[in-house]
C-alpha cells in the first residue's frame, strides 16, 4: 500500500499541472480545444441553415415536378438524387454535431477553426445542391420544373456557409485561436 502513495505522489510531482486541472474539476475529454466560446449566434445560424437544406431539400416539400405522358409528378429531393441526399445528410449531421458540442463547450476545434470546418463542410453540401439545381437527374430530354424549395435548400446552405465564414473571421480576428 505505501508503494502505490509512493507512485501516486511521485506522479504528482511529475505532472503538477494535471494534478492542479484535476483537482479544479476542469479536466475536459482529451478531444477538446482549449479555447472555447459556446454556442455563438453564428454557429446557431450555421446549424439552423444545415437543417433547413435538408428539411427543405429533401423531405416532403417539391424539390422537381416533372411532367410526362401519365401527367404531372411531384418530387422531393431524395429520390431521384440519393447521393445528394445522403451527402447532405451527412453533412447536416456533421454540422449540428459540431455546434451541440461547442454549445456543451467540448468543441473538437478552436471557434476559428470551428467555423471555418462548418463552412467548408456547408459549402460542399450547397455545390452539390447547386448542381443538382442546374443538371437535372432526369436528363435534358424531360420537361423538369424546379420547385421553389430546391432554391430554399440552397439558400439555407448558402447561410450555413456564411455563418460559418464568419464565425472563423470574426474569431480569427479577435485572436481566440487556441
Amino acid at each position: 500500500m505505501d508503494g502505490d502513495r509512493r507512485e501516486r505522489g511521485d506522479r504528482d510531482r511529475r505532472f503538477p499541472s494535471l494534478d492542479r486541472t484535476c483537482r479544479e474539476g476542469n479536466a475536459g475529454p482529451p478531444w477538446t480545444a482549449s479555447t472555447q466560446a459556446g454556442l455563438t449566434p453564428w454557429l446557431s445560424l450555421a446549424a439552423l441553415g444545415a437543417i433547413g437544406q435538408l428539411l427543405f431539400g429533401f423531405t416532403w416539400f417539391t424539390f422537381y415536378r416533372t411532367i410526362g405522358k401519365s401527367g404531372e409528378h411531384s418530387w422531393s429531393g431524395w429520390l431521384p438524387m440519393p447521393h445528394t441526399a445522403s451527402w447532405t445528410f451527412a453533412i447536416t449531421l456533421a454540422i449540428v454535431l459540431l455546434a451541440w458540442s461547442a454549445a456543451r463547450r467540448r468543441a473538437p476545434l478552436n471557434p476559428s477553426d470551428l467555423g471555418a470546418l462548418i463552412a467548408f463542410l456547408a459549402f460542399t453540401s450547397a455545390a452539390r445542391i447547386g448542381f443538382r439545381i442546374l443538371d437535372s437527374p432526369f436528363g435534358p430530354t424531360s420537361s423538369v420544373e424546379i420547385g421553389p424549395a430546391a432554391y430554399l435548400s440552397f439558400l439555407s446552405g448558402l447561410l450555413a456557409v456564411v455563418a460559418g465564414a464568419i464565425q472563423a473571421a470574426s474569431f480569427r480576428a479577435t485572436g481566440a485561436r487556441g
